[in-house]
């Protein structure tokens, strides 16, 4: 990137994907280039705990409206329309303080900010890490329809995200190849990756992640129940927070070989004892985690849902599995437990896909792509 200023939005979190993101986006355009916009001062604390760069300047704005809704009485409207010119000369103004500098909104929330996209004389790029549904509003569909193009772009995690952002905001195909696919990179990527393991004759099956709904613990559980019980040496870890942390960590007290461990600061170096890398979400744009389990040459086991299929290629470097579907997930993670001579060839496959398509310099290949063209 070229030595400017660039105004980026984020909502930072205590961790998750969407973090390792920002650092991702810090590194392309280099803090100190970044101003960056906070929506409240209780970001400020997640991130110290995030980053120690220091930013061009750091600005919290707590009163910009989140979305455009347009179905309620006419006064709420018009009361909307005028606080959405207001945040409209708010960011131009900033912006043309820096020389008409580039936007980029970094949401986990889809149509958070969106209506940006709409913001004269400047480029914007909007990059959506979360699912998206149906358009909360036709303002959602006609910002899409009528703003994307060269200078104002959606970018997204993978094909999957694409396909979804497309399909619910209902954008045209000639707009459609303004909504753009990076992969998600890791940063600071060894170059060569040694599988430890604790000990040489366990095996250790892991995931890292929220324990939440999406990232599907009830089918986990059941999955490390039954192959616990089949392979006595067989330990499953579980690492991330969440709101069902507490309630696994229950169910799982009566279970010696099966852990729900909670936010370990230590998780990457963790994941480097692990065999097998089991991710059974039934949401999920990308995965980080699984990037992170094949650059330590790790087998996967996913589910079929998101952009999983687009890192781990049923048969190459894993196991792809129905996300509902208890026993397929037994059977893929027992064909692993079994062989080890596939264990260690999917492991390679894994490096060697990871390296194929999610290294930093892949990822700056396409945001160059898009950055520098308009």
């Amino acid at each position: 990137m070229k030595a400017q200023t660039h105004i980026l939005f984020a909502k930072l979190f205590d961790s998750g994907g969407s973090n390792s993101h920002f650092k991702l986006l810090v590194q392309y355009f280099t803090s100190a280039n970044i101003v960056l916009v906070l929506e409240n001062k209780d970001q400020l604390t997640y991130l110290e705990n995030i980053t120690t760069e220091r930013f061009k300047k750091i600005k919290v704005i707590p009163w910009l409206p989140a979305h455009v809704q347009t179905r309620y009485k006419q006064t709420t409207n018009i009361k909307n329309i005028l606080l959405l010119a207001c945040a409209y000369l708010k960011i131009l103004l900033l912006s043309m303080r820096y020389g008409l500098s580039d936007i980029t909104i970094s949401s986990v929330e889809p149509e958070r900010y969106l209506y940006l996209l709409a913001l004269p004389f400047v480029r914007v790029r909007y990059i959506l890490h979360s699912l998206p549904g149906p358009a909360m509003s036709p303002f959602t569909i006609n910002v899409c329809n009528v703003f994307l193009g060269a200078r104002k772009q959606i970018i997204t995690v993978s094909n999957s995200m694409k396909n979804a952002i497309t399909e619910n905001w209902q954008i045209a195909e000639s707009r459609s190849k303004y909504v753009r696919v990076v992969y998600n990179s890791l940063l600071d990527a060894p170059k060569q990756s040694v599988q430890l393991q604790s000990k040489s004759s366990d095996i250790t099956v892991m995931t890292l992640g929220h324990v939440d709904v999406r990232k599907n613990p009830s089918i986990w559980f059941e999955a490390a129940k039954t192959l616990t019980i089949k392979y006595p040496s067989v330990r499953f870890e579980w690492l991330g927070n969440g709101p069902l942390l507490t309630h696994f960590q229950s169910l799982a007290s009566d279970f010696d070989n099966i852990h729900f461990c909670g936010h370990s600061v230590i998780a990457q170096q963790q994941l480097k004892t692990a065999t097998i890398y089991y991710q059974p979400s039934i949401i999920e744009p990308q995965g980080i985690a699984v990037l992170e389990a094949m650059n330590n040459k790790l087998p996967c086991v996913v589910s079929n849902v998101g952009g999983l299929p687009e890192s781990v290629i049923n048969g190459y470097n894993g196991h792809v599995v129905s996300a509902t579907d208890v026993d397929e997930h037994v059977r893929a993670i027992s064909s692993l437990i079994e062989d080890k001579d596939l264990r260690k060839q999917f492991g390679e496959n894994s490096y060697a896909r990871y390296n194929e398509l999610f290294t930093y310099a892949s990822f700056k290949s396409k945001m160059d792509a898009i950055y520098q063209c308009a």
